[in-house]
């Protein structure tokens, strides 16, 4: 019973208290429109942030490869892509690489050196300029994002699996400690 007492006095201290405001904090940033600086701090979460990113840019180049299925002028399906995506920092990435190809520039040269466009993404974008297909690139981009994605989403599962296995167990062992000592103090008095 002492055990259990002391085990949950920090969150009669409050401490709990702010580690749950943290939580919070974390949940509407995630599922709110949040400022272009959230997005940083959501993606420098580990093994989380990275899933996020990913999916993101997956998100990204399935709408690139949509609206370059209709024709669309370039510039204006980079502003459309932005419009409606979710990140604003991509959002707000796509809408300088749409001033840098009204500018003259390419589309793998509009991309490049925006650090919200991994390095990786170059050479599809660049390979779909020069064959004429730029849909075909940015769903080849999406396929190689989602299975960024997924490898993340194992890696997650690898990891919590046994931890939330040990937090079970630990939790159990506990209460039966709390439980069975009283017990044990009655019977061997």
């Amino acid at each position: 019973t002492e055990l259990v007492l002391a085990f949950f006095a920090p969150a009669m201290a409050g401490h709990d208290v702010v580690a749950a405001a943290l939580l919070v904090l974390l949940f509407y940033l995630c599922t709110t429109g949040r400022p272009a600086s959230a997005q940083l701090v959501l993606y420098a979460i580990p093994m989380v942030g990275s899933l996020w990113r990913w999916s993101r840019l997956a998100e990204f180049s399935r709408l690139m490869a949509i609206m370059l299925d209709q024709q669309m002028p370039l510039p204006l399906a980079l502003r459309c892509t932005a419009g409606g995506l979710s990140d604003p920092e991509l959002a707000a990435a796509c809408r300088t690489a749409a001033d840098r190809v009204e500018a003259g520039a390419g589309f793998a040269q509009s991309l490049d050196g925006l650090r919200e466009f991994p390095a990786t993404i170059l050479p599809l974008v660049s390979w779909g300029q020069f064959a004429s297909h730029p849909a075909e690139a940015m769903r080849a981009a999406a396929d190689l994002f989602e299975d960024r994605a997924r490898a993340q989403v194992n890696l997650l599962q690898s990891f919590f699996s046994p931890l939330l296995f040990m937090v079970i167990v630990g939790a159990i062992i506990v209460v039966a400690a709390g439980l069975m000592s009283p017990l044990i103090a009655l019977i061997s008095s």
